[in-house]
């Protein structure tokens, strides 16, 4: 257990109660129906969205592999935020316009739309045992460690009590409270990662120069032949993974899909693209 003072208590306790607030009070109007539940019952401005699509698609696992991978490899692990322009420009003019038009309210139901059921029935499956066994193991872990670490917390209680908040949020509110306790989340993560990115230029002599380095990590891009991040891959990531990853992903797009019109839609994907450049600067530059 670390040793906290009075304000790192204080600071810990008003998190978790605005994070209590904010979801209560975003899920409080009464929902008609399932796609009111998923989809916010339409109501979602783009800068809801923006800062919803950032805050799912950073996490605290990404936060410390990322910090600890620039360490060991340099600023060209910053290509893993800025190369996803491209599949961001395919959601915009061909996916979106799709999604809304056709009402869509999962993924999968749109796969069963453009394919069959078949099709509907694997993805969902395979989407539910990614996250399950890798994505949400590894970030529940973390945070469950995190809070074992700082406050002397039973690791499987705090893993057990952050799963009851987090579903109760999202059964007491759906997309809407998600979305609003997202917006929470990414403004206190880009903000922490960016002050600590500030606090470094301020506290080590040479500025950018000196964090960034020299050689091999000071390159943005390296050759075919590098063993961990070659120039060729990340064009392929640019245009296979990210695809799937920003145009099909549930838990990316699901505020896109209850935006208020296509347009909240759209400018939200390109406000969020525009915070996708400042997060390098958030878990890349701090492990430089």
């Amino acid at each position: 257990m670390t040793n906290l003072t009075t304000i790192d208590l204080l600071v810990f306790i008003s998190y978790f109660l605005i994070l209590i607030f904010i979801g209560f009070w975003s899920g409080r109007k009464k929902k008609k129906d399932a796609t009111d539940f998923f989809l916010a019952q339409g109501r979602l401005s783009w800068y809801v969205i923006g800062f919803a699509m950032i805050a799912a698609g950073i996490s605290s696992e990404q936060f410390l592999g990322t910090v600890g991978f620039a360490f060991s490899h340099g600023i060209s692990v910053a290509n893993w935020e800025w190369l996803n322009g491209p599949s961001l420009l395919v959601l915009i003019f061909i996916f979106i316009p799709f999604y809304l038009r056709k009402r869509v309210v999962t993924m999968p139901q749109f796969l069963e739309m453009r394919y069959d059921n078949r099709t509907r029935v694997l993805f969902a499956a395979i989407t539910i045992l990614t996250y399950v066994f890798i994505n949400l193991a590894g970030v529940i872990y973390s945070g469950g460690f995190a809070l074992n670490v700082i406050f002397g917390i039973n690791l499987y209680t705090a893993i057990w009590s952050m799963t009851l908040l987090a579903g109760a949020f999202a059964i007491w509110g759906g997309m809407a409270t998600v979305a609003w306790t997202n917006v929470f989340q990414s403004v206190l993560l880009l903000g922490g990662g960016l002050l600590v990115f500030v606090l470094g230029l301020i506290e080590i002599p040479g500025g950018v120069g000196a964090i960034v380095g020299s050689g091999d990590r000071s390159h943005l891009i390296l050759p075919a032949d590098d063993p961990h991040i070659p120039w060729t891959a990340l064009i392929v990531l640019a245009f296979s993974t990210n695809i799937w990853y920003y145009c099909t992903n549930q838990t990316i797009n699901q505020a896109t899909l209850g935006a208020k019109n296509e347009w909240h839609a759209k400018i939200g994907i390109v406000f969020a693209g525009l915070l996708w450049i400042t997060i390098a600067f958030a878990d890349v530059f701090p492990g430089l």
